[in-house]
């Protein structure tokens, strides 16, 4: 035999090597995105239990953009917006799941309650048909599914048909009779006398929970929150400290005894619990923040920013870090601190919504509304339902005249998220526009003391929950002025005195805004104090020297005491100090 090929035998077996090379490369051009895909998805589920939400939803975004059939994905995508709040984008992920996995049970649990929740609030019959449909799933996949049958007596019971009640009741016992020591089912009776109004019903059923099992940390807390609305506030305290002694390494659990503390106001009890639930992930990122969150909330900004630097120096991975770290700076009045953190994140990932939301809210506060709305359309291209997106959109598009643009937008909030504090601000600020002086000030005094109840959580972030309640006492204390001005006497004082106050109240929370004085100024002339409305403008461009409104308001205030030409020098003076801006 010929050991040495022939020219054309060596032809065909090039051309068979080309080809193996091709299909490889072809091979592992199919197998990255695979690769790719699973790492997302593996990063996601590791952020879930490291519960860094934020972080987890975007990494099963990165998932779901690779393969949108992936259900284990969708799955924790619903997961990360059920801790986010952001409930029409859970309820969509959970329709996603159900749909690309059928046997996924607790989907299907959950987005049922989401359609009883949902049916509760607006009494739209298709949320009920669609609950007991999956209900009915459920039971029929596992005819001894407690949290099958407790959901079915809700619909039941929402139904309100002959002996609904009766039958409601009924059903989530037997529920408790396939497992008495099912702490769960108890919970479900508990609440399903509440609907009813039977208080004494539902804690002789708190009360049998924590006796059936009294380790357990949910009948503790559940116990302690019913105490909590009956206003049995020191009980209460008690339930949530008998919590966190049975189930110490719980993080839920020492977060409701931490923010129990913080909306009661017992800050040093509060101190010590966020300790508490920081400590248990001091390792981690994450567990510092918690307790760095807490001094933003009570206004140690600069403990605040001290732990969040040092976050940023060991982790500086940890996004929601430098997101963080910006809000502070911005709320101390450090622009450049902030504008730092928002260049570091969007060197990382162009699009990253926490960055373009920091940098839309510095253009805002800078009067570069325009440029704003372009950070808030690209965050909505991403996440058209995105809750932050359509609220800073709404309010950027209200600041710049586009009333109705800015309308539909809330609108869409108020849809979505109904629940959602800072989407009651624009609606507020509509009444006020529109002359509804005493509406204005009623939903601003109910927005303020439902804040007063809240605790930093997920996307409503200290400096966020801080925002809104200064521009809520801003809108309250405008209202209050309206009203003075329309009034006489001492009824004008009155309200004067109350829009002072939240004025003030405003600028303690707020002492580098421009705005703050700007009212100040308002109100000073509301009571023909011209020197004290000088020197709240005058403070006001101290911090902004180009400030929209404290301008406008300057020569409002030297049109009403005809001295105009010294208000041009001094604005002609601004401009020359501002060549940039001129």
């Amino acid at each position: 035999m010929n050991l040495q090929e022939c020219p054309r035998a060596r032809r065909v077996r090039a051309l068979l090597a080309v080809l193996l090379v091709s299909v490889a490369a072809f091979a592992a051009g199919c197998s990255n995105p695979e690769k790719a895909k699973a790492e997302h998805l593996s990063r996601g589920e590791a952020f879930l239990k490291e519960r860094r939400w934020q972080e987890a939803s975007l990494e099963f975004r990165n998932a779901i953009q690779i393969d949108d059939s992936l259900a284990a994905a969708h799955w924790g995508l619903a997961q990360s917006y059920e801790q986010l709040g952001r409930i029409s984008e859970y309820v969509e992920e959970l329709k996603r799941t159900i749909k690309l996995d059928p046997s996924n049970i607790m989907a299907r649990l959950k987005l049922a309650n989401g359609y009883l929740f949902g049916y509760a609030r607006d009494k739209n019959q298709e949320y009920l048909a669609e609950a007991e449909r999956l209900a009915n799933e459920v039971l029929a996949r596992d005819a001894r599914n407690p949290d099958g049958h407790i959901l079915l007596a809700n619909i039941i019971y929402f139904k309100s048909g002959p002996d609904a009640a009766k039958q409601a009741e009924e059903k989530i016992n037997y529920a408790i009779s396939l497992d008495p020591q099912r702490v769960e089912s108890y919970m479900g009776l508990a609440r399903l006398y509440i609907q009813m109004n039977r208080q004494g019903d539902a804690e002789a059923i708190y009360k049998k929970a924590v006796s059936v099992n009294d380790r357990s940390s949910l009948a503790h807390i559940e116990y302690g929150k019913f105490l909590t609305q009956t206003s049995r506030v020191a009980d209460a305290e008690s339930e949530f400290r008998k919590a966190v002694e049975v189930d110490p390494e719980n993080r839920d659990v020492i977060w409701v005894l931490a923010s129990y503390y913080l909306v009661n106001n017992k800050l040093d009890k509060a101190e010590e619990a966020y300790k508490a639930w920081a400590k248990l992930d001091w390792d981690k990122p994450e567990g510092r923040a918690r307790l760095a969150d807490f001094y933003a909330t009570v206004g140690r900004f600069d403990e605040a920013a001290a732990h969040y630097q040092e976050i940023v120096k060991t982790s500086p991975d940890y996004t929601r870090g430098h997101y963080r770290l910006g809000e502070i700076s911005l709320q101390r009045g450090d622009t450049a601190g902030a504008s730092v953190q928002v260049e570091d994140l969007l060197k990382r990932n162009a699009k990253d919504p926490d960055a373009l939301f920091l940098r839309a809210r510095m253009r805002v506060a800078s009067g570069k509304v325009k440029d704003a709305i372009a950070d808030l359309k690209a965050v909505l291209d991403q996440e058209p339902r995105s809750r932050l997106g359509l609220y800073f959109m709404s309010d950027a598009l209200y600041r710049d005249g586009q009333f109705e643009q800015a309308r539909a937008r809330a609108g869409e909030l108020e849809r979505y998220y109904q629940d959602f504090l800072p989407a009651k601000l624009l609606q507020t600020q509509i009444n006020l526009d529109s002359g509804d002086y005493d509406s204005a000030r009623r939903m601003a005094d109910d927005l303020l003391k439902r804040l007063a109840e809240t605790a930093p959580s997920g996307e409503q972030t200290p400096q966020l929950l801080a925002d809104v309640k200064n521009n809520a006492l801003l809108l309250r204390g405008k209202a209050s002025l309206r009203l003075g001005q329309q009034a006489g006497g001492a009824d004008a004082s009155k309200h004067f005195a109350s829009a002072r106050a939240d004025f003030e109240t405003a600028r303690s929370i707020a002492p580098n805004s421009p705005l703050v004085y700007v009212n100040l100024a308002d109100a000073a002339a509301s009571e023909s104090k011209a020197d004290e409305a000088q020197q709240q403008l005058e403070r006001a461009l101290s911090i902004d020297r180009t400030n929209f409104q404290a301008l406008t308001a300057l020569i409002n205030l030297g049109s009403a005491l005809r001295q105009l030409d010294q208000v041009r020098s001094r604005i002609e003076q601004l401009a020359g100090e501002q060549p940039n801006n001129a």
